[in-house]
């Protein structure tokens, strides 16, 4: 520990930064070494006190330079989706995430460094529960997601959320730097080792109780999803997949779950009942009585005027305008019920944040590949019962990164989740991998088990406990036969939501004008002396 010391104060305050944000990239997920963000926030906080004396431009300038290296080396296949969406979102989040670096930095000239570093918590919570709450949202390095990799770590989620994590993070971190620096804090072992030991213990000793099985039909069509996907007749591409779901039902399969846009071509919303596709599911449900279908399509609304800040006009009528969405449907004996709306976009890719305002960029962001127009959303919570006591819950590819979001339907009496992917823009990169994982902690926080249909993987079934099985393998076609139990018991998560993000936030509400107020009356004093 010594010689480690020594070499971290000889070091420059630019390696420092090249440091940190090598090894935040290398503590990420989809590998198991979250252990080294410990290490990577240790630096940060060791890279800050030694930028203590120079300028804020090179502090600003040498904490972007470490989080655009995790950035950059954890997401950069972004682009294989999105080149504007990958460089809009690379440079933007590098930015944002030193926005609790400049708080610390700021508190802890005019508070000191104890208080600074407990204040420096609240910070960090609250910067990430304010980035996952508006349209520049990309909470995909929230630093509770990484225990994902390792969801037998991550077993008080559901108690706490993602926020457990990051708040582990964070004191594991803030322990070690106390150690480097000669504070009294908490010693690294306690405040690295207990969370491990609640986690090991409830994973180990605590079951869960099912309810009557379900069997699950999971199928992954394996489209290319950049020029194949939307270039294949969609009836053919049903063909495929009813193919699919026929052997599936031989199996004993009670519901079908789709991947994501399975259904491609357009759903005009205002008459779906004369869709081909949708006619030729309730077909197949008629021929295999009992079976539901759940699966994601594409589907737009027509408008007289342009009614949402999303809406598009037609280039065939000035006075026809419509909203494009991104959708999950549910079919059973019952036929169509009605359809869920993406709520959760992804910025660059899906919507231009706050679309009424910032428009004019999508031109800007179509000629870097990125959006043009965005995508319509309602923020309506919809499970699909199937009869009375059982009740699925669809989750759309990104929005399954939210806990919150995804709590609220298992609140309303979500059973069973239903995540529904097309990870393949991604191709054979951590993207999917990462994807999937962020899911299994949906799984922990609300005791839920998920059935996963990816279009080009991973599909499978993820356990109460985060864990994986009957997964498939990535770029192929398969047909997984599964079972889930529906459960109704309520963590304490699934009950209050992201509770410990709200309250953090609201101290920073409180702390933050608090500190400007004190600066602004110490060098008042500084002035008059």
């Amino acid at each position: 520990m010594n010689k480690m010391n020594a070499f971290i104060e000889k070091i420059s305050p630019l390696k420092v930064a090249l440091l940190a944000g090598f090894v935040l990239v290398l503590g990420w997920s989809p590998l198991p070494t979250f252990p080294l963000l410990f290490v990577g926030i240790f630096l940060l906080l060791v890279l800050s006190e030694k930028l203590e004396n120079e300028s804020n431009r090179r502090f600003v300038w040498l904490f972007y330079i470490a989080h655009f290296i995790w950035n950059i080396g954890t997401t950069w296949w972004v682009y294989k989706a999105s080149l504007g969406g990958a460089i809009f979102m690379i440079f933007a989040n590098s930015l944002l995430q030193i926005t609790p670096w400049v708080l610390h930095r700021f508190t802890r000239s005019v508070l000191g460094s104890s208080k600074s570093l407990i204040l420096f918590i609240c910070f960090y919570i609250g910067f990430e529960h304010f980035h996952h709450v508006w349209d520049l949202s990309w909470p995909w390095l929230t630093l509770g997601n990484s225990l994902g990799s390792a969801p037998i770590f991550a077993q008080f989620y559901e108690f706490t959320g993602v926020a457990g994590g990051s708040i582990w993070i964070l004191l594991g971190g803030l322990a070690l730097y106390s150690k480097w620096a000669k504070l009294k804090f908490m010693h690294p072992l306690i405040a690295i080792m207990v969370p491990a030991v609640i986690s090991l213990f409830i994973f180990f000793i605590r079951d869960f109780d099912r309810g009557e099985p379900i069997q699950v039909g999971l199928v992954q069509p394996n489209f290319e999803p950049h020029d194949a996907k939307f270039d294949i007749d969609p009836l053919l591409q049903l063909d495929t997949m009813l193919q699919q779901m026929e052997k599936l039902a031989q199996q004993g399969a009670t519901l079908m779950v789709l991947p994501e846009t399975a259904l491609v071509g357009g759903i005009d919303e205002s008459i779906p009942s004369k869709d081909r596709k949708l006619y030729r599911l309730e077909r197949f449900i008629e021929k295999h009585p009992g079976i539901a279908i759940m699966g994601g399509c594409d589907s737009y609304r027509i408008y007289s005027e342009k009614a949402t800040a999303t809406a598009r006009q037609s280039r065939y009528d000035e006075n026809m305008f419509y909203d494009q969405y991104n959708t999950g449907f549910y079919i059973d004996s019952l036929n169509l019920r009605p359809l869920y709306h993406k709520a959760k976009l992804v910025p660059g890719t899906e919507i231009m944040p706050y679309p009424g305002v910032f428009s004019f960029l999508d031109k800007v962001m179509s000629s870097l590949d990125g959006t043009v127009n965005s995508l319509g959303r309602d923020y309506i919570t919809l499970n699909y019962y199937s009869g009375d006591s059982i009740a699925f819950t669809p989750s759309i590819c990104y929005e399954s990164i939210y806990g919150d979001w995804t709590a609220k339907f298992v609140r309303d009496g979500g059973n069973i989740i239903s995540i529904m992917s097309n990870d393949g823009w991604w191709g054979q990169t951590y993207g999917y991998k990462q994807l999937l994982q962020y899911g299994q902690l949906r799984a922990i926080e609300n005791r839920r088990w998920i059935a996963r249909s990816g279009n080009t993987g991973i599909s499978g079934v993820i356990s109460p406990k985060g864990m994986l099985s009957k997964a498939s393998t990535f770029w192929t076609r398969d047909a997984i036969l599964a079972t889930v139990y529906p459960r109704t018991e309520l963590t304490m998560y699934t009950k209050l939501g992201d509770y410990i993000n709200r309250i953090l936030f609201l101290v920073c509400l409180f702390v933050i004008p608090s500190v400007i107020v004190k600066w602004y009356v110490n060098r008042k004093n500084k002035t008059k002396t």
